[in-house]
């Protein structure tokens, strides 16, 4: 059956810039194009809500396409460095679109001089 006998509409959407959250029940991925014109700035354009499990399945199907994709066209460049995942509260966010924040000191935190 093709799309039009279902009645729908696939709409195109470009997105640079993307946010994931998680909560108990679902996780959400928001997307957004980042632009450097004269407006600038960031503009979230469409946000999906999926199950835990169908993200899970996401998850596999993006990783085939990419191992296709690098066996094609060569390695993607790793901008992982670009990635800002923020530890508070209780829907962890990867915010792709962030700037790159400093990274948390690591280690025990120094200990106060002792006298």
């Amino acid at each position: 059956m093709s799309e039009q006998e279902q009645g729908g509409t696939i709409q195109f959407v470009y997105a640079n810039a993307v946010q994931a959250m998680a909560a108990p029940f679902d996780m959400q991925l928001r997307f957004g194009v980042n632009s450097s014109g004269s407006s600038g700035g960031l503009a979230w354009i469409l946000q999906v809500a999926l199950s835990p499990q169908l993200c899970k399945v996401l998850v596999v199907l993006l990783q085939q396409q990419l191992q296709g994709y690098e066996t094609a066209f060569g390695e993607i460049p790793d901008l992982s460095e670009r990635i800002q995942i923020e530890k508070t509260g209780p829907a962890p966010t990867a915010d792709a679109a962030a700037p790159i924040a400093p990274a948390p000191p690591s280690g025990p935190p120094p200990s106060a001089p002792q006298e």
